[in-house]
């Protein structure tokens, strides 16, 4: 799933965009959130807590990691 911006381009703020402005988040489903954990620690050095989120248990990295746009991996309750 994409979670688009509502903010809509004019002339005014059109100078702003940048390239994944208007992409706020993006969810992708995983069949194994703890191994998807690990990738994550070990590429990153950090641990990212599991939380229930509306599809299942997730975790997100945050944008200031993925230049500028939210990842959150969810597992799906079974």
């Amino acid at each position: 799933m994409l979670m688009m911006s509502k903010e809509r381009r004019t002339d005014i703020n059109d100078h702003e965009h940048t390239a994944g402005s208007d992409i706020v988040c993006l969810s992708i489903m995983v069949q194994d959130l703890e191994a998807t954990r690990a990738v994550i620690k070990a590429r990153s050095g950090r641990t990212l807590e599991v939380y229930k989120g509306i599809y299942g248990n997730s975790v997100s990295i945050p944008a200031n990691l993925t230049h500028g746009i939210e990842i959150e991996f969810v597992q799906h309750a079974r």
